[in-house]
């Protein structure tokens, strides 16, 4: 796992196993990859994506959770005059789902996942 804080994302994974069993847990199909700012995430009707947090949980017992309004996003694309528009009709899902080409990629955990991650440090130990 690679920590890449300048990845806009919670985090990438292999798309098989991860991701599709992602998309059984949460009973939902994507019907397409984005092609605005969100590069290739999976993109779901805005009725029909997944709408809980996510809370993934590391080998040592720390639990990071994600909100809702930071996994799913509108779609966002920049338009001819520069604009950054949103389609509320669907959204993005933040979890960016590696393809067949780049499966063997080092998977990255993004900004969104520390935003949800605090650093306690005792200093008096």
């Amino acid at each position: 796992m690679c920590i890449c804080a300048y990845f806009l994302h919670v985090m990438s994974m292999r798309y098989d196993p991860y991701y599709a069993r992602f998309e059984d847990w949460t009973q939902t199909s994507s019907i397409n990859r984005s092609t605005g700012i969100n590069i290739f995430d999976m993109m779901y009707h805005a009725d029909q994506v997944y709408q809980g947090d996510a809370t993934l949980v590391l080998d040592t017992g720390l639990l990071i959770r994600i909100s809702n309004s930071q996994l799913a996003i509108p779609d966002r694309t920049i338009s001819s005059d520069g604009k950054i528009e949103e389609n509320m009709n669907v959204r993005d899902l933040m979890l960016y789902s590696l393809q067949h080409i780049n499966a063997n990629d080092t998977p990255c955990v993004g900004s969104i996942f520390f935003t949800g991650a605090y650093l306690w440090v005792n200093h008096e130990d």
